[in-house]
């Protein structure tokens, strides 16, 4: 974890003064070579949430000029934010924690309700991973 607060360390530390893009992410595990046969970029464990906090602490501590959650839906890039199923307690994990930082509190009940008229809207095949799809 401490390799991941260096290079955003370092990398905020380089764009000071410019005008820069920060980013907030989960970790990374990309899937290529098992999904495509392309080899893979590597890999940064989520060490239970910790590198989402630390993207998050060094984006407040250095204030880039925008900040971009990377990534929303990146099932292939393993860096996921929206509802998802796995280590984690609740499913919102990290968007509850990117709501909080952003407006200063978290209710997983409004992304319930966001999560249900989506899946509503698109029907049984509605991109959740494990999902039956209906031909």
């Amino acid at each position: 974890l401490n390799s991941v607060h260096d290079y955003l360390t370092s990398f905020y530390e380089k764009k000071k003064g410019t005008l820069h893009i920060g980013s907030i992410f989960p970790g990374f595990k990309d899937y290529y070579m098992e999904g495509r046969g392309h080899r893979s970029y590597g890999s940064l464990p989520e060490f239970d949430g910790k590198t989402f906090n630390a993207s998050m602490y060094e984006a407040q501590k250095y204030h880039p000029t925008f900040i971009q959650a990377a990534t929303w839906n990146d099932w292939e890039e393993g860096t996921i934010f929206e509802p998802r199923e796995g280590a984690f307690k609740d499913r919102y994990y990290f968007l509850l924690r990117l709501q909080q930082y952003i407006l200063g509190y978290n209710n997983s009940s409004e992304f319930d309700v966001i999560f249900e008229t989506y899946r509503e809207k698109k029907g049984a095949d509605f991109g959740w991973p494990g999902t039956p799809t209906l031909y």
